[in-house]
């Protein structure tokens, strides 16, 4: 459960930090939580890895092996140590050659905590008695001072001679396919189960990384065609995107009645009636493909109805044509500006004024300001 955990918020800290290198700052908050928290919990699963993998810490099992009739004498054949100790004693890797009285013998390797006294009784060629922890697994567990089957093991060959154990119990020389027991995993935690495990590792990280991505699958789409094309699609003035974010505005205003609609390079702001017909105003934010409703526009209308407009009102498909018109007629392109490109829309300050559209961007030498028509004409300097 804790890799399965751990393998969504690598996914989601991944897909943040991308986004933060890429796009924009707004997740650097996901990818450090998800550092955090991977440093906290990678330290517990080595130690989970390793206290679970070691024979002869599954009591349980050992009893039900031994109510089963699953002792088997076995021979050790060689004894390595890890460098891991518990309470100063050593992990001991040991490798067994097995003589079951249901199934041809087999070998396999174990992990063990082993007393430092008991060493000498676990070296190469000396006979043990182990408990095999499953019926349909390889896994055993050393059983001290329990008195192994010598007939057995007189039978049994050399290691060399010993084979690996098959997937699938073998009983009586008969093949039959493994039964899953009621409180097995649903996915295996043995080397058969490895390749689900990791498609399932993968999966969840792709999970986390969509959680992070999706919502604002806008902003990582127009950031993936600059980086491929290495024409600038991220700017709120590429084609069709202040469209798509004022389409997420009016979906979360309930309405298209505005005030004003200010246009940046990586957001857009508007002051949007609570309802439709309303003379309250809110102010919504747009930025990284998600709205937000930062509550009354600082700024109410002193004439409501006579400055309100709708975004259907403005040619919104005009603002990139609109903003090269204005670098042009300044002899400046947008590498050179420090400051801008903005763009204004609302009513002009007299009665009955039409809806305007205000550029303005500066270069740090001088400012400029053009304004265009609602229809998306370019109507020269203010």
């Amino acid at each position: 459960m804790i890799r399965l955990l751990m393998s969504f918020v690598f996914g989601a800290g991944v897909a943040a930090l991308l986004f933060s290198i890429f796009v924009g700052d707004r997740f650097t908050w996901i990818w450090i939580t998800a550092i955090i928290v991977l440093s906290t919990l990678f330290p517990l699963v080595l130690v989970a890895r390793s206290m679970g993998s070691l024979a002869g810490l599954h009591p349980k099992k050992i009893e039900a092996a031994r109510a089963a009739g699953r002792f088997a004498p076995a021979r050790i054949d060689a004894l390595r140590r890890t460098g891991t100790t518990i309470n100063d004693q050593p992990v001991c890797e040991i490798d067994v050659s097995v003589a079951p009285a249901d199934r041809p013998a087999y070998r396999t390797t174990i992990r063990q905590l082993v007393d430092i006294v008991r060493i000498p009784q676990y070296q190469p060629g000396a006979s043990v008695t182990v408990a095999r922890l499953e019926a349909d697994a390889p896994e055993v567990a050393i059983i001290e001072d329990e008195v192994p089957d010598a007939a057995r093991l007189s039978r049994l060959p050399a290691r060399e001679h010993v084979a690996e154990w098959q997937d699938g119990p073998v009983v009586l020389g008969a093949e039959r396919a493994p039964r899953r027991r009621k409180g097995d995993p649903i996915i295996g935690t043995g080397p058969k189960g490895r390749g689900w495990r990791i498609a399932a590792y993968v999966v969840l990280a792709l999970v986390g990384a969509a959680a992070v991505l999706v919502p604002v699958a806008d902003d990582v789409r127009a950031e993936t065609l600059t980086i491929i094309t290495g024409e600038d699609h991220a700017s709120m003035f590429a084609e069709g995107r202040v469209q798509r974010a004022l389409a997420a505005i009016e979906e979360a205003a309930g309405t298209d009645e505005t005030v004003q609609v200010l246009v940046y390079e990586e957001y857009v702001s508007a002051d949007m009636a609570t309802a439709p017909g309303s003379d309250r105003f809110d102010t919504f934010f747009y930025r990284g493909g998600t709205v937000e409703n930062q509550g009354p526009a600082s700024i109410q209308p002193e004439n409501p109805d006579a400055e309100r407009f709708r975004f259907d009102d403005i040619a919104w498909a005009a603002f990139p044509e609109l903003l090269a018109q204005a670098l042009d007629e300044a002899g400046l392109t947008r590498d050179e500006l420090v400051d801008g490109p903005y763009m204004f829309v609302e009513r002009g300050y007299e009665e009955g004024a039409p809806v305007g559209i205000s550029i303005s961007f500066g270069d740090g030498y001088a400012d400029y300001a053009f304004i265009g028509s609602a229809d998306g004409a370019f109507l020269g300097a203010r």
